[in-house]
C-alpha cells in the first residue's frame, strides 16, 4: 500500500465533511416539512440522488446544446457536489468556492428547516 500525506488525507476527510453536511441539512430540511417519516426520507432520497447524478449527465450529454448558454453549463458545474469531491478535496486542494458552495447550502438548509418549525410552532 501507498503512503498518502496526511494534507492530503486530511482535505479529503473535510470534504467529505462538507458534503455530508450538505446532505444531512436537507433530510433535516424535509423532515421538518413533514411529520410522516417515510414521506421525508423519500423526499431527501430522491432530492439527494438528483443533486449527486444530474449535474454529471448533464455536462456530460447536453454540453454540445449548451455552449450559447455558456451560464448554464457554469451552473451545472458548480452544483455538481460529486466533482467537488473527487477533483479538488481528493486531491489534497482547498478552493474556498467549494467550501462556501457546500457552507452556504448547509447555512440555506438549516435556516429553511427553522422557519418551517417557527411556522408549525405559529399555526398550533
Amino acid at each position: 500500500a501507498g503512503d498518502r500525506p496526511l494534507g492530503r488525507v486530511l482535505v479529503g476527510l473535510f470534504g467529505v465533511f462538507l458534503r455530508g453536511a450538505l446532505l444531512i441539512s436537507v433530510g433535516v430540511f424535509f423532515s421538518a416539512l413533514t411529520a410522516f417519516l417515510l414521506l421525508a426520507a423519500l423526499a431527501s432520497l430522491i432530492t439527494n440522488m438528483a443533486v449527486f447524478n444530474l449535474p454529471g449527465y448533464f455536462t456530460a450529454d447536453m454540453f454540445r446544446y449548451i455552449q450559447e448558454n455558456q451560464w448554464a453549463l457554469v451552473l451545472f458545474e458548480t452544483i455538481n457536489i460529486q466533482d467537488h469531491l473527487q477533483f479538488w478535496f481528493s486531491r489534497g486542494l482547498i478552493d474556498t468556492s467549494k467550501v462556501m458552495f457546500y457552507v452556504i447550502g448547509t447555512v440555506i438548509f438549516m435556516f429553511l428547516t427553522i422557519k418551517s418549525l417557527e411556522t408549525r410552532k405559529w399555526r398550533g
